[in-house]
């Protein structure tokens, strides 16, 4: 009578098979740590982009004797940043009261610019001063 002795353990295509579900799903975690990285330093970057953007509307904003033009600088991080401010009214109009809108915007190599816009008020001193 011949017996039939099977050794336990692995055969070698069940190892093969086990190795590539593994590097599969290696592959698969690795590639959301990348997206989670990159999601992160995006985020980093659009926070920043913010803060200066807020930080120059508010230089802007501030002074009283606000006129139209336009202003453009870098900080020295690398963002670029443009200040547009026009006027929302008419100059002609006899109201003691100016319109100016105010937009800011900041940008860094190839992300996408952020904006930011106010409104600000400017009072006009007509006649004698005060």
């Amino acid at each position: 009578m011949t017996r039939n002795h099977r050794q336990g353990g692995f055969t070698l295509i069940e190892v093969l098979v086990a190795l590539a579900v593994m590097g599969l799903g290696l592959g698969a975690i690795f590639q959301l740590y990348g997206n989670l990285f990159e999601s992160g330093a995006r985020a980093e970057k659009t926070t920043q982009a913010l803060l200066i953007a807020e930080s120059k509307l508010a230089e802007f904003t501030i002074d009283a004797n606000l006129t139209a033009g336009r202003h453009s600088g870098e900080t020295k991080y690398g963002y670029a940043w443009t200040a547009a401010i026009t006027a929302a009214d008419d100059p002609a109009n006899s109201s003691s009261v100016r319109a100016f809108t105010v937009t800011v915007t900041v940008a860094r190599g190839n992300s996408p610019p952020l904006s930011l816009q106010t409104f600000r008020l400017r009072a006009e001193r007509r006649g004698r001063d005060r």
